[in-house]
């Protein structure tokens, strides 16, 4: 056979830089660690399967549904990738991507993804000196389907993007003096850019074994530095 029959081209795209980056954060061994599986009687672990669905969402932005990971791994160097593990594509189909987001329903998704944040923080050796923390709110069209205790509605509130008319829901985020993310939420009701700041400042601080000196900013709002001894005012 021609040698050059054998080569099989791949758009590999930023895969390999997002994957490094997942892996680097240790989002597989966080989640594993947290979560409730079976190693004697599970091909891939919850976390492993989260950690490449975050791969695939950064470097694809997001574009392909679950149902199209099994094919996407396949068309990618996955051996190269997964090297170390006996993992294939064929692992990595919808039910089994669904059955680990299944698991994170009992995690406390904030502090998940906080925990994981600081950790990049470390392994890039960048430190936390000052906290940005700012919310805008999104605008949606069509009919939802409301939780049924109200714990997360889509009203008509103060729109940031001037469509008063349509439901919207709120997004806060949290970065360091570098841009650098560290925390977000996804709300629907209307709160305040300060509320929301201090409030969000208060939790990083406390969840970290020593917190360190950090100022919160908002577009229009500035706060006193933070400490173990002081409160915000």
């Amino acid at each position: 056979m021609n040698s050059q029959q054998m080569i099989k081209p791949i758009h590999a795209g930023a895969l390999p830089i997002s994957f490094a980056m997942a892996r680097l954060a240790h989002i597989q061994e966080t989640i594993d660690q947290r979560v409730q599986w079976r190693e004697d009687n599970t091909k891939v672990s919850p976390g492993f399967l989260i950690e490449s669905l975050v791969a695939a969402i950064m470097s694809t932005h997001g574009t392909i549904p679950l149902m199209r990971l099994q094919e996407y791994w396949r068309d990618q160097d996955w051996e190269l990738l997964f090297r170390g593990t006996s993992i294939t594509p064929d692992q990595l189909n919808d039910d089994a991507y669904g059955r680990a987001l299944d698991k994170l329903v009992d995690l406390d998704i904030e502090q998940l993804c906080m925990d994981i944040s600081a950790q990049l923080l470390l392994k890039h050796e960048e430190d936390l000196q000052v906290i940005h923390a700012d919310t805008t709110s999104k605008s949606v069209q069509g009919m939802y389907n409301q939780s049924a205790d109200d714990s997360f509605k889509l009203a008509h509130w103060y729109s940031k993007d001037h469509r008063p008319d349509l439901k919207q829901l709120n997004t806060g985020l949290g970065v360091q003096q570098k841009g650098l993310p560290l925390f977000g939420q996804v709300f629907s009701r209307n709160v305040s850019d300060q509320k929301w700041s201090i409030q969000a400042v208060q939790k990083k601080t406390v969840s970290e074994k020593k917190p360190r000196h950090t100022l919160c900013l908002s577009a229009t709002w500035r706060f006193t530095l933070l400490s173990q001894k002081e409160n915000v005012t």
